[in-house]
């Protein structure tokens, strides 16, 4: 916390759990230290929005995949009384755009998270067809491999240089705001 506070970033992002799991920690308990962790934060930086990444599938913690799925259930749950302020659209979402069902459905949940007031970013974009159906359907930002491939933790807090000879190529683990790019923005 204490190191966290020191440098006053905007944005904190959490990635916890699968560790805590693998080392025989219950999922209340990755709950509990994600929520005293986020309050520290909160006390000193009132004003920083805390995310936290949900606990990812892993072929080699396979075993581990039911308290997993618990720990993003409670954690969900406890995330659900909170303020939101960005809806991630998960790229099993975006892999499907192009169908007129898959469309529908994004269409519908970017639309809802825009109407509730929330920042829309999709995740996996790949394709330039993918990043123009999420502009159309008002989607905010985006991150994938269109962008560039992810980058290693020192990148991410060095500034964005675009290559010169690909403009749209960014690091992946960066969102890249389609902000700049639509129209009467």
């Amino acid at each position: 916390r204490e190191l966290v506070v020191r440098y006053k970033p905007r944005h904190v992002l959490v990635y916890a759990g699968d560790n805590d799991l693998a080392e025989g920690r219950a999922p209340i308990e990755v709950l509990e230290s994600f929520a005293q962790f986020a309050n520290a934060v909160r006390a000193g930086l009132p004003e920083a929005r805390i995310s936290f990444i949900s606990i990812k599938p892993s072929p080699s913690r396979e075993k581990l995949m039911p308290r997993m799925r618990e720990t993003n259930d409670i954690v969900a749950a406890y995330l659900r009384r909170l303020p939101v302020h960005v809806l991630k659209l998960d790229g099993s979402f975006v892999k499907a755009l192009g169908s007129p069902e898959a469309n529908a459905v994004s269409r519908t949940v970017v639309k809802l998270a825009i109407d509730l007031g929330l920042e829309v970013v999709a995740e996996g974009v790949e394709t330039v067809e993918q990043r123009d159906i999420l502009i159309s359907m008002g989607c905010h930002s985006a991150q994938g491999w269109l962008y560039g491939p992810a980058a290693p933790a020192e990148v991410l807090g060095q500034p964005l240089v675009p290559n010169p000879r690909e403009p749209e190529r960014m690091p992946a683990s960066r969102t890249w705001p389609f902000r700049n790019r639509r129209r009467g923005s």
